[in-house]
């Protein structure tokens, strides 16, 4: 149920956005979901939480 109201939610509002938004968004998930993993579970929060999003903004500044 919830992933379809993702689903119906992100093909809405993807009209709406440039592609390099549209992408931006979609490769943040990972990252709110490690997020939401913390703040929500408890997760211990590592190095590994940092390292991905820092690669992915300096490849971002490549182009």
């Amino acid at each position: 149920m919830t992933s379809g109201l993702g689903y119906v939610i992100w093909y809405t509002a993807l009209p709406g956005l440039k592609a390099a938004s549209a992408a931006a968004v979609q490769l943040s998930v990972p990252l709110l979901t490690a997020a939401g993993g913390i703040l929500l579970l408890g997760e211990p929060l590592t190095v590994r939480f940092f390292v991905p999003p820092l690669l992915f903004w300096a490849a971002s500044r490549l182009w």
